[in-house]
């Protein structure tokens, strides 16, 4: 056998090789407790962790009008200081900061937010305003409606075609 046909034959019994089985898949969390340390590390946890809405992360940008990413970071910073149901209520000095942004920058960025109607500020005098993200809220909400409904039609014309 010349060396060509050998180094075929090679290449062909390599492509035919089994592949192996993945690792079975984690238990399910009914099994297992999850924590957040295991998601990052127990030192990283230590100074504190902000629960996003996934949605938000995935449709944020399908929002009309459209989010930029800066607002969604702004979003997000104000999420870090949102503990309850409570309007959170940061200083833009302290916003700008860990945006590593201007103190001018920030308050922009909040007043856009504001003017495409997915926040109002509710200022304060000698405090920092009151932010308040119900109406970004309302608008998350409205396009989950939609998703779902939009999920629903393609799903009930699936079931509507002939075999």
């Amino acid at each position: 056998m010349s060396p060509k046909i050998r180094l075929a034959a090679k290449r062909t019994a390599v492509r035919a090789r089994p592949k192996k089985s993945p690792d079975p898949p984690p238990a399910t969390s009914a099994k297992r407790k999850r924590v957040t340390a295991d998601r990052w590390t127990p030192n990283l946890i230590k100074d504190g962790y902000t629960p996003i809405s996934n949605f938000f992360l995935k449709y944020s940008q399908e929002l009309r009008p459209e989010i930029t990413h800066g607002e969604a970071m702004f979003i997000i910073h104000l999420m870090s200081f949102k503990w309850d149901k409570e309007m959170p209520y940061p200083a833009y000095k302290t916003l700008a900061k860990r945006m590593f942004i201007k103190h001018a920058q920030a308050r922009k960025i909040a007043r856009n937010l504001e003017q495409k109607g997915y926040l109002r500020r509710h200022l304060r005098r000698s405090q920092p305003n009151l932010f308040d993200l119900a109406p970004l809220f309302a608008a998350l909400e409205k396009l989950r409606d939609k998703k779902l409904a939009e999920r629903k039609a393609a799903d009930a014309k699936k079931r509507r075609r002939p075999l």
